[in-house]
């Protein structure tokens, strides 16, 4: 588990399948799949196989 102190954070799956969990639930994803992580929101991400999976994270400063 971690979070991201002031930074909301985008995930966007390019290869790969796994379980994405947050303080709300736990969800699986595949390719193509986009999730949003508001800042200071505990989550994690799980690649239960021995595949290498690819993402794009974009954070962005929620104060200055």
């Amino acid at each position: 588990w971690h979070h991201h102190d002031d930074i909301d954070e985008v995930m966007l799956v390019l290869k790969g399948g796994g379980t994405v969990s947050d303080e709300e639930g736990e969800y699986d994803y595949a390719q193509g799949d986009l999730f949003i992580f508001p800042a200071n929101t505990r989550h994690k991400i799980e690649n239960p196989t021995e595949t290498q999976h690819e993402y794009v994270f974009v954070r962005v400063a929620t104060r200055t």
